[in-house]
Protein backbone atom coordinates (compact mmCIF):
# COMPACT_ATOMS: atom_id res chain seq x y z
CA UNK A 1 0.00 0.00 0.00
CA UNK A 2 1.06 3.51 -1.02
CA UNK A 3 0.46 6.26 1.17
CA UNK A 4 1.65 8.64 3.85
CA UNK A 5 0.21 10.45 6.51
CA UNK A 6 -0.61 13.74 4.19
CA UNK A 7 -3.73 11.75 3.07
CA UNK A 8 -5.30 11.00 6.22
CA UNK A 9 -6.61 13.22 8.53
CA UNK A 10 -6.03 13.43 12.45
CA UNK A 11 -8.05 14.90 14.63
CA UNK A 12 -9.61 13.66 18.28
CA UNK A 13 -11.92 10.88 19.15
CA UNK A 14 -15.87 11.83 19.94
CA UNK A 15 -18.61 9.93 21.20
CA UNK A 16 -19.38 9.06 17.74
CA UNK A 17 -15.92 7.52 17.26
CA UNK A 18 -17.20 4.29 19.34
CA UNK A 19 -17.81 1.65 17.02
CA UNK A 20 -14.77 2.98 14.93
CA UNK A 21 -12.59 2.54 18.33
CA UNK A 22 -14.03 -0.86 19.57
CA UNK A 23 -13.11 -2.43 15.93
CA UNK A 24 -9.46 -0.92 15.48
CA UNK A 25 -9.03 -2.50 19.14
CA UNK A 26 -10.29 -5.79 18.18
CA UNK A 27 -7.56 -6.05 15.28
CA UNK A 28 -4.46 -4.58 16.90
CA UNK A 29 -5.14 -5.70 20.94
CA UNK A 30 -5.51 -9.47 22.20
CA UNK A 31 -7.32 -7.80 25.35
CA UNK A 32 -10.76 -7.31 25.70
CA UNK A 33 -12.08 -3.87 27.38
CA UNK A 34 -15.48 -2.58 28.92
CA UNK A 35 -17.64 -0.42 27.33
CA UNK A 36 -17.13 1.80 30.12
CA UNK A 37 -13.45 2.10 28.53
CA UNK A 38 -14.49 2.92 24.81
CA UNK A 39 -16.83 5.63 26.01
CA UNK A 40 -13.63 6.76 28.58
CA UNK A 41 -11.23 6.66 25.65
CA UNK A 42 -13.80 8.86 23.35
CA UNK A 43 -14.52 11.62 25.85
CA UNK A 44 -12.87 15.36 26.26
CA UNK A 45 -11.41 13.84 29.83
CA UNK A 46 -8.11 12.24 28.03
CA UNK A 47 -6.01 13.40 25.04
CA UNK A 48 -6.70 11.19 21.84
CA UNK A 49 -5.82 11.68 18.33
CA UNK A 50 -7.02 9.67 15.51
CA UNK A 51 -6.00 8.96 11.88
CA UNK A 52 -9.09 9.04 9.39
CA UNK A 53 -8.73 8.02 5.66
CA UNK A 54 -10.26 9.25 2.83
CA UNK A 55 -13.47 7.50 3.44
CA UNK A 56 -13.61 8.33 7.12
CA UNK A 57 -12.59 5.13 8.15
CA UNK A 58 -10.63 5.20 11.54
CA UNK A 59 -7.16 3.88 10.91
CA UNK A 60 -5.14 4.79 13.83
CA UNK A 61 -5.23 5.73 17.31
CA UNK A 62 -3.76 7.32 20.54
CA UNK A 63 -4.97 7.89 23.56
CA UNK A 64 -3.72 9.49 26.91
CA UNK A 65 -3.81 10.60 30.43
CA UNK A 66 -2.73 13.37 32.33
CA UNK A 67 -1.96 11.66 36.04
CA UNK A 68 -0.40 12.54 39.09
CA UNK A 69 3.33 11.00 39.29
CA UNK A 70 2.08 9.61 42.63
CA UNK A 71 0.00 7.24 40.32
CA UNK A 72 2.98 5.49 38.47
CA UNK A 73 6.09 6.02 41.59
CA UNK A 74 3.18 4.21 43.73
CA UNK A 75 3.68 1.18 41.76
CA UNK A 76 7.45 0.51 40.86
CA UNK A 77 9.05 3.49 42.86
CA UNK A 78 10.63 6.73 41.85
CA UNK A 79 11.42 7.61 37.96
CA UNK A 80 12.26 11.71 38.38
CA UNK A 81 15.13 12.90 39.57
CA UNK A 82 13.21 16.28 40.96
CA UNK A 83 9.75 16.99 41.23
CA UNK A 84 7.66 20.20 42.52
CA UNK A 85 4.31 20.03 44.39
CA UNK A 86 2.31 20.38 40.76
CA UNK A 87 4.24 17.29 39.27
CA UNK A 88 2.32 15.40 36.26
CA UNK A 89 2.62 12.12 34.18
CA UNK A 90 1.34 11.47 30.97
CA UNK A 91 -0.01 7.68 30.91
CA UNK A 92 -0.40 6.45 27.01
CA UNK A 93 -3.19 4.11 27.54
CA UNK A 94 -3.59 2.95 23.83
CA UNK A 95 -1.72 3.07 20.65
CA UNK A 96 -3.13 0.96 17.58
CA UNK A 97 -2.87 1.07 14.02
CA UNK A 98 -4.46 -1.26 11.74
CA UNK A 99 -2.80 -4.19 10.28
CA UNK A 100 -3.07 -3.13 6.84
CA UNK A 101 -1.83 0.54 7.54
CA UNK A 102 1.35 -0.28 9.56
CA UNK A 103 5.02 0.94 8.85
CA UNK A 104 3.56 3.98 6.87
CA UNK A 105 4.94 6.03 9.59
CA UNK A 106 1.27 6.68 11.10
CA UNK A 107 2.05 5.45 14.58
CA UNK A 108 4.89 7.80 14.76
CA UNK A 109 3.18 10.61 13.96
CA UNK A 110 0.97 9.76 16.36
CA UNK A 111 3.07 9.55 19.53
CA UNK A 112 4.65 12.55 18.24
CA UNK A 113 0.82 14.34 18.70
CA UNK A 114 1.23 13.41 22.47
CA UNK A 115 5.17 14.34 23.15
CA UNK A 116 3.96 17.92 21.48
CA UNK A 117 0.86 18.43 23.62
CA UNK A 118 2.95 17.49 26.40
CA UNK A 119 5.93 19.88 25.75
CA UNK A 120 2.98 22.60 26.45
CA UNK A 121 1.99 21.11 30.23
CA UNK A 122 4.96 22.78 31.91
CA UNK A 123 4.68 20.66 34.91
CA UNK A 124 4.56 17.85 33.00
CA UNK A 125 7.91 15.80 32.91
CA UNK A 126 7.05 12.19 31.80
CA UNK A 127 5.31 10.35 29.58
CA UNK A 128 4.90 6.51 30.19
CA UNK A 129 3.16 3.61 28.89
CA UNK A 130 3.21 -0.01 29.56
CA UNK A 131 4.32 -2.84 26.63
CA UNK A 132 4.15 -6.25 26.47
CA UNK A 133 7.31 -7.87 27.35
CA UNK A 134 7.17 -10.27 24.32
CA UNK A 135 6.32 -7.77 22.10
CA UNK A 136 9.71 -6.84 20.67
CA UNK A 137 8.28 -5.09 17.29
CA UNK A 138 6.40 -2.44 19.96
CA UNK A 139 9.85 -1.91 22.17
CA UNK A 140 11.61 -1.16 19.35
CA UNK A 141 9.62 1.43 17.98
CA UNK A 142 9.24 2.98 21.50
CA UNK A 143 12.94 2.79 21.82
CA UNK A 144 13.31 4.49 18.20
CA UNK A 145 10.95 7.21 19.61
CA UNK A 146 13.10 7.80 22.91
CA UNK A 147 11.32 5.94 25.45
CA UNK A 148 13.30 4.05 28.14
CA UNK A 149 12.46 0.88 29.76
CA UNK A 150 12.00 1.63 33.71
CA UNK A 151 11.37 -1.65 34.79
CA UNK A 152 9.54 -5.02 34.21
CA UNK A 153 6.15 -5.73 35.93
CA UNK A 154 5.51 -9.73 36.29
CA UNK A 155 1.80 -10.89 35.69
CA UNK A 156 0.55 -7.10 34.14
CA UNK A 157 -1.18 -8.37 31.34
CA UNK A 158 -3.40 -11.33 31.61
CA UNK A 159 -3.90 -12.73 28.25
CA UNK A 160 -6.72 -15.13 27.32
CA UNK A 161 -6.59 -16.23 30.99
CA UNK A 162 -2.85 -16.27 31.71
CA UNK A 163 -0.50 -13.86 32.83
CA UNK A 164 1.84 -12.23 31.14
CA UNK A 165 5.27 -9.62 31.92
CA UNK A 166 4.59 -5.94 31.43
CA UNK A 167 7.74 -3.40 30.71
CA UNK A 168 7.32 0.43 32.07
CA UNK A 169 8.49 2.86 29.16
CA UNK A 170 9.31 6.76 30.04
CA UNK A 171 10.07 9.73 27.91
CA UNK A 172 11.58 12.42 29.52
CA UNK A 173 10.20 16.03 28.66
CA UNK A 174 10.58 19.49 29.71
CA UNK A 175 13.85 18.92 31.47
CA UNK A 176 13.00 15.99 33.71
CA UNK A 177 15.87 13.33 34.39
CA UNK A 178 15.49 9.31 35.22
CA UNK A 179 15.68 8.93 39.10
CA UNK A 180 19.25 8.14 40.13
CA UNK A 181 19.41 5.23 42.36
CA UNK A 182 22.16 6.66 44.70
CA UNK A 183 22.63 8.44 47.64
CA UNK A 184 22.40 12.10 45.99
CA UNK A 185 18.83 11.41 44.46
CA UNK A 186 17.41 9.82 47.62
CA UNK A 187 18.27 13.30 49.11
CA UNK A 188 17.08 15.49 46.76
CA UNK A 189 13.84 13.89 46.57
CA UNK A 190 12.83 12.82 50.17
CA UNK A 191 14.65 15.58 52.82
CA UNK A 192 15.43 18.51 50.26
CA UNK A 193 12.23 18.30 48.80
CA UNK A 194 10.30 17.01 50.85
CA UNK A 195 6.84 18.81 52.07
CA UNK A 196 8.23 19.74 55.63
CA UNK A 197 11.22 20.75 54.18
CA UNK A 198 9.36 23.36 51.93
CA UNK A 199 7.54 24.00 54.67
CA UNK A 200 10.29 24.78 57.14
CA UNK A 201 11.78 26.74 53.99
CA UNK A 202 8.59 29.14 53.22
CA UNK A 203 8.85 29.69 57.58
CA UNK A 204 12.22 30.69 57.81
CA UNK A 205 11.77 33.07 54.72
CA UNK A 206 9.23 34.40 56.38
CA UNK A 207 10.35 35.39 59.47
CA UNK A 208 13.33 36.75 57.92
CA UNK A 209 11.46 39.06 56.25
CA UNK A 210 9.56 40.08 59.26
CA UNK A 211 13.15 40.33 61.34
CA UNK A 212 14.38 42.47 58.44
CA UNK A 213 11.23 44.45 58.31
CA UNK A 214 11.31 45.22 62.04
CA UNK A 215 15.15 46.20 62.17
CA UNK A 216 14.75 48.90 59.77
CA UNK A 217 12.03 50.75 61.47
CA UNK A 218 13.90 50.14 64.49
CA UNK A 219 16.86 51.54 62.69
CA UNK A 220 14.67 54.77 61.39
CA UNK A 221 14.08 55.67 64.96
Amino acid sequence: MSLSTSSLVFSPLTPASVEDVRALCADCFPLKYPDSWFKFVTSDKVYSMGAFSGDGRLVGMVVADVQRLSVLEGDIGPVLNSVQTDTTSMYILSLGVLTEYRHLGIGSYLVNSVLTHVSELKSCFLVYLHVLATNTQAIEFYRRLGFKEVCSISDYYHIQNRPAAGLVYCYYSNGGQPFQNNVCSYTRRYVLESVMCRWTTSLCGQLYSFLNMLFRKRSSF
